[in-house]
Order: structure tokens, then sequence, then C-alpha cells
């Protein structure tokens, strides 16, 4: 579809030359068929974008019919005449007589549709025409040395005056049919405003040449008047047959047709003479333009019309053959004739109309360029000799020389040459290869540490997160080993880091030969990572001892007195989906378990809920009880998956701060519960307020304030729960007093209230919520210091950051 637009914003020579046709290079792409169907090369391509010189545009819409992208813009003059309308000011219609064949009705019903749009008169250009030919006849009459060149056709003036303007004398100083009809109406209503209906856009400058006087005051095209029907819902096939406003034609009716003129004025061409000659098309019309000016044809008449006859103008908005149209003319003309009025009869109709018109001499004067300026543009495109001119015509000039002319003019681009960019493109391609292979060594590089030739921590987790992907698709599981060196430390500070730097040589040898369907990187320092595809918790942890066993038994020559250090390794797993379901919850589990593993050394721990522990054996044979928690548990995770894993973190965390601040291991595991279910009494809470994005209102906000007491009533009514039941009820008290459900502070709040308290809101920070990006590890421990003494136990801040530096790893 094409875009509309108005704008008057040109002055050339003259006259108002409107941005008729423009470019909307947003649309366009590059193919340059505009560039080639140019008759007059008045498009130019520079940088990336295509301009229309107006000072060489014809508007003879080549390009616009080549354009498969609708980047060609027209003008439209429509509101404007709308305007009128809507304020009631006389107008009238002046159609072209191509309009029988540019609507699937009869000529007298689009009459009457155009009457239902408000215009008062309906006036058939055709009329005009006829005045038009009787001053032809004048001419031909008069005799005269010079051709006479048709001037109907406003491209063809324009191609004269611009392209060759040593033929401007020879145009019929004739006003065209348009502006003859249109000076019959101002004659009559000088008041009246005159709007011009047909297929053609080059109408639209002649009405604005001030040669042309004031007869029209706005045109508008076939296509956008059918538009205007269309939303105004009209169906011209439905409307009553209505009458002309003007006296009536004849023969004139024909000059839509190629050869029109010829026809009205009853003249035949004659090939053995060449004195009548007829052309239709651009490239015709150049041919016999240049033809006269260089002597080889001498007609007396030359009747040129820069389309296939105006039924196939740019704008004619039907889909109709041509030879269709051709005859619905034709038809209408034979209908339609009317006895002895021939074009002679509406000669006195044109008393008092001045039908004169004159022409200019457009032709701008162009710079002349030397050989060695032409051929230093030649050269950009690979041209050094004269046999590298193919002059191909793919950039849309006839010559590689004119392209290289119409470069130093600023018109064209010097790459713009297919033999010469096909060329380019296998270079490039060549190019492109070898870059591509030495992208792939580097990308192996970026990827790879250097030292063990394992992959990077940054790409391993790049394939962590392709992994999670890929085994969400297929169903499937995997394991996740996190892989740390027992007491590496003492190994560089033995032997030296270069001993270090062979154990981890070896030690990633040792990885990559038991996971060889696995992907292993280094993860950090001496730690490792793998990721181990289709393997459920059961058969990942035993590879995970397996390979501490394997690491064990191996000796390391690492010094030049073969000293072997005994060196064993802790491993922590993680299994998707069993344990968690995304990347960064993997990780932080297998690192948990890593943890685990670590405090007893050559170990591998598979992840493991604290649920897992609470059996009946460790609480005093409750079974019953036990698996009422259980229960609500499995029900918090279906309701609210968030909830449940982060009350999984907070028992790692509130683990990790009791464990610094040396508590026993009996209050560790009634913490460890507490912190368990510490948002237990959140299954009580409506599932949209859970999961709401957005801030809570005071009435919600009141409601979740109630789950610390609705989980203490719950654990309650388990005894052997009851020492957990703090970390429950005193989660959400503040250091200041300003927190719920009681408000008390300081060391009034009970310890393990003051230790959940931090371990829930650093979770709470590092996680992605609903309503809140989650923060990385240094952010929150600045919001814990900066809310020390005022939310948190200032204690509990200090012991707890100094507690979790390693999460920053993770």
């Amino acid at each position: 579809m094409r875009i509309y637009t108005l704008r008057y914003s040109y002055h050339f020579l003259g006259c108002v030359i409107m941005n008729i046709l423009d470019t909307n290079n947003a649309l366009c792409r590059q193919c340059y068929a505009c560039v080639r169907a140019c008759p007059v090369n008045a498009i130019s391509f520079q940088n990336g974008k295509i301009t229309i010189a107006k000072e060489d545009c014809i508007l003879c819409g080549s390009c616009a019919r080549v354009c498969s992208q609708g980047a060609k813009v027209l003008f439209n003059d429509i509101p404007m005449v709308q305007q009128w309308l809507a304020e009631g000011k006389p107008t009238a219609a002046v159609v072209a007589p191509s309009a029988p064949a540019a609507f699937d009705c009869s000529p007298y019903q689009l009459i009457a549709a155009l009457r239902r749009l408000g215009f008062s008169l309906v006036l058939e250009t055709a009329f005009g025409a006829e005045i038009c030919a009787h001053e032809y006849q004048k001419l031909l009459d008069a005799g005269g040395r010079k051709p006479i060149i048709s001037s109907a056709c406003p491209a063809v003036v324009m191609m004269v005056e611009k392209h060759f303007p040593q033929l401007t004398d020879c145009l019929a100083p004739v006003k065209s049919p348009m502006l003859i009809t249109g000076e019959w109406v101002k004659k009559k209503q000088p008041q009246c405003k005159t709007v011009f209906i047909g297929p053609c856009i080059a109408k639209k400058a002649e009405s604005l040449r001030k040669d042309s006087g004031n007869s029209i005051d706005a045109v508008i095209t076939f296509r956008q008047l059918k538009e205007w029907f269309d939303s105004n819902r009209y169906y011209l096939e439905k409307m009553p047959e209505e009458d002309w406003d003007t006296p009536g034609a004849n023969t004139a009716r024909l000059f839509p047709l190629a050869g029109g003129l010829l026809k009205t004025l009853d003249l035949h061409q004659d090939v053995s003479s060449l004195d009548i000659i007829e052309a239709h098309g651009p490239v015709k019309c150049k041919s016999i333009l240049q033809s006269v000016i260089s002597g080889a044809l001498t007609p007396k008449i030359v009747d040129l019309l820069c389309c296939d006859g105006c039924i196939n103008g740019l704008e004619i908005a039907s889909s109709k053959l041509c030879f269709v149209k051709h005859k619905t003319i034709i038809d209408y003309a034979d209908k339609n004739k009317k006895e002895n009025k021939n074009c002679h009869h509406f000669a006195s109709y044109a008393d008092g109309i001045d039908a004169g018109r004159t022409f200019i001499k457009r032709k701008r004067i162009k710079e002349l360029f030397t050989e060695k300026q032409i051929w230093s543009v030649l050269k950009k495109s690979g041209k050094k000799h004269e046999k590298d001119l193919l002059n191909c015509g793919a950039c849309g000039f006839d010559t590689c020389w004119d392209k290289a002319i119409a470069v130093l003019q600023g018109k064209a681009d010097p790459l713009m040459c297919l033999p010469y960019l096909l060329q380019q493109y296998k270079e490039l391609n060549n190019q492109l290869t070898a870059m591509f292979m030495l992208s792939r060594s580097l990308e192996y590089k970026a990827a790879t540490d250097r030292l063990t030739g394992l992959y990077n921590h940054r790409r391993f987790q790049e394939q962590l997160q392709k992994q999670i992907k890929i085994s969400r698709s297929r169903n499937q599981s995997f394991a996740l080993f996190i892989i740390d060196i027992d007491n590496f430390k003492q190994i560089n500070d033995l032997y030296g880091h270069e001993a270090g730097d062979l154990v981890l040589v070896e030690i990633a040898s040792l990885i990559r030969e038991l996971f060889k369907n696995g992907f292993a990187a280094r993860y950090a320092g001496e730690e490792f990572a793998v990721i181990q595809p289709g393997i459920q918790p059961k058969k990942a942890l035993e590879m995970g001892r397996r390979l501490c066993q394997i690491v064990k038994q191996h000796r390391y020559k690492i010094t030049g007195n073969n000293l072997n250090p005994e060196l064993t390794v802790s491993a922590g797993i993680a299994c998707f989906p069993v344990n968690a379901t995304n990347k960064d919850d993997l990780l932080k589990l297998a690192g948990y378990a890593l943890q685990k593993a670590q405090t007893r050394k050559n170990q591998a721990v598979l992840y493991s809920s604290v649920l897992d522990d609470l059996s009946p054996g460790g609480l005093g044979h409750e079974e019953d009880e036990i698996s009422t928690i259980k229960t609500l548990n499995i029900v918090i995770n279906a309701k609210d998956s968030y909830t449940y894993k982060h009350s999984e973190r907070v028992v790692h965390y509130a683990e990790t701060l009791a464990r610094q601040l040396t508590l026993p291991e009996k209050e560790i595991k009634y913490l460890k519960y507490g912190a368990f279910l510490h948002d237990i009494g959140k299954i009580s809470i409506d599932m949209s307020i859970l999961q709401k994005p957005g801030s809570l209102n005071d009435e919600e906000f009141q409601i979740i304030k109630k789950h610390p007491l609705t989980g203490a009533e719950i654990i309650k009514e388990i005894p052997s729960l009851h020492k957990a039941v703090p970390v429950v009820l005193y989660h959400h008290e503040r250091y200041d007093g300003k927190g719920y459900p009681y408000g008390i502070k300081g060391n009034n709040i009970p310890l393990f209230g003051r230790i959940a308290a931090v371990a829930d809101s650093f979770d709470a920070m590092t996680t992605n919520r609903p309503y809140k990006k989650a923060l990385n590890y240094h952010q929150a421990v600045n919001e814990l210091l900066k809310n020390s003494g005022s939310q948190f136990d200032p204690e509990m801040v200090k012991c707890f950051i100094s507690s979790v530096k390693e999460i920053a790893a993770l």
C-alpha cells in the first residue's frame, strides 16, 4: 500500500514543486530497481539513501511502478478538498477522460458518487480536450517549419524542458484539457474550487506552474478517490446515473488512449513519410526526441505520452487488462457519440478562454569533468582499463562512464556496480571464512582455562543455563558437581605455586577422565564444576564418591624430589529438577552441599532438604506429627514454590550464623527446624496476595502480618517442636521495636528470632521476587550494614557477614 502525504517545500524555476514523489528510506531495501527504471536518471543513491532530484524528475512514475516495497511516497490533496466541502465552498470535480476505465461502474454512476461526496459540479475533461484539439488543428493549419510536439502530457513537457531544452519551442503552446476545463469553470463561477481527478501524478506539478494560471486548485488521483469512496462505504455500482455539468464531448473522449490526439484530429500515422508520429512510454519518447534533435526525424506533429496511454497511468486504480480498458474507452466514446459534433463544434465554448501557454527551458548547466576525474571514480569500483567497462546497465545508467559522471555530480554511489559487488562478495566470503576459523580459535581460547584446558567460569555459567533449557524441554535430569581441593593452600605454601599449578592440571585430567560425557570447568581457584547430563541423584552421588576415591589414590609428582603428597577433594552435588529448577538455586544448593562435605573432607554430599532430617527417630518418635509437618510443607510448596525454596535457603543461612556464634548442635537442630517452618503460617493466605507483582495495600499487609502467629499456633501442636517456636514467632520483629507481631525490641527478642531475621532478609534481598529484582551479594551486605541497629541486631549482622563471604563466589 502506498503512503500518501502532502508537503509543499520545493521551488524550481518559477513554479512551486511539491514533494509530489518522494522515497521513504525506512521501507527502501536498496534493490536499485527505481534507479534502473528512471528514464532520466533523476534518482540517486548515496550513503545508503535513495533521493529524487526534483530538478531532473519528470514525474513519469516509473520508479513507483517497480518499487515492490511501497517505498515511494505520493502527495495527497484529499484532506484539503474535504475541508472545502465541509466549509460549504462550491467545488467542481474535473474528471479525466480515462475515468470509464478506472472504476467498475458507468461514468454516470461515478458522477452521482462524486455529488454524494459534496461536489457541486462534476465536469468531463473530455470537453476541454475538444477545445484543445481545435487549438491543435489551428496550429496544423497555420503550418510551420518546426515540428509540433504535443503538450497535453505534463511528464512529456517536463522531459522536453529539463532534458531536451532545445526542443522547448516545438512544444505546442496549448493548455492541456485539464487546464482548459478548469478555465471554463472559473469563467462561469470565479469562486468555485476546481479539483482535477485522474491517473497522473505529474498533473499536480502542471497545476502548480505559474504559466498554468489558477484554473486548477487541487489534484487527486483515481486511487485516492477510490479509497475515499471505500472509507464512506459507497458502492458505485448501486449509484443512480446522473449527467455531466459540461456541454458534452465527442471524439476527444479518446484522448486517454495512445494516439488519442491524432484520432481526435482524424490524423493517421504514415509510416512511409513519418510526418505524423505517435509514441508512448518514457523510453520511446526519449528516443523520438533524440531523433528529432539529430535531424533523423522531421515530422509535422509528434503525439507523445509518457504512459501507455492515460488508461495505464500510475494511479488508474484498476486491475483490468490493458486491452479491456482500451475497449472500455472506445465503447464509451462510441455509445455517446453525437452526430456532426467534431472539435470545431466545441470551439464556440472557447470564447473568453485563454488556451495558450508558454514553456521554460529548464536545462541545467552541467559541470564538465576531465577523463582523469572520471577514471578516478571508475577505479573505486575496480575499473582500471577500457576492457573493464562492461556497460551492463545494472546500476541504472547506460554506461559505466555515465555512472561515473553521475557520481561526480553527487547523484550516485561509486559502489553501485553489480559485477564489482559480486567480486567483492567472493573476496569477502574468503575473508569471512578465514575470520570464522580465527574466531572459532579465539572463542575456544576465551572459553577455556589456560592452565587446565577445562572450560572457564564464564563458559560454565552459559552452559549451565543452556543445559537447564535442554533438560526442561526433554524432561531429563542432570547433576551439578562443585568440587574443591581440600587443604590446597598447604600445597602452595609448602611447594610453591608452580607445584600447585601441576596439582590443578592433574586433578583436572582426573575429572575429565571420569566425567567423559559431562561438561567440566575450572570454577574458581582450586574449585571445579561439572555438569553431568542424564543421571539421577543416586548415580550422581556414586560418581562423586568415585571421584573422591580416585583423587585420593592418585600419586602426584610435583617436585624434583618426587614428593607424593596425599590429596583429597570434597564435592557438593545438586540435581535438576529434584533439588532446583533454575541456575541460581542449583549453584546455591550445590554450594551448601559442598560446605557440608568440607566439614569432614574427602566426601561427596548430595544436597538434601532439612525436611529429610525430620525423622521420627530424631524427635521422640512422634511419627504422626512429623508426617503432618511434611504434609503442610508439601501443601505450601504446591501453593507457593518461592516460599518453600526460600525456607530451605534460610535454613542454610541460619545454620551458618549459628555455627559462627558457636551454638550447641542441639540448639542448631531446633533453629534449623524453625527456620524451615518459619513461613508455615502463609498456608492460610490467599495466593493472589502471596504472588502479587506490585506493592501490598494496607489491608493485604495486615493479612501478611498474621502469618507468624498462625505458624506458631500450628507447630505448638507438636510438643517436640516447642523449642523451634521462637524462630516462627519472632522472625519479623525488629531490633528497634517496629516489627511484628508484638513490636518487642533489642535483646528482648529471643536469639532464634534475631538470627532468623537476618537469614530471612538476606535471602529475600538476594532472590528475584515478583515485585523486586534481586540484589547481588555486596548490595545485600550493604543493606544489612545500613539497617544494623534498626532492623537487625548489630552483633548478628557482624557475625553473619564474616560467615557467608563464600556466597559471593556462588
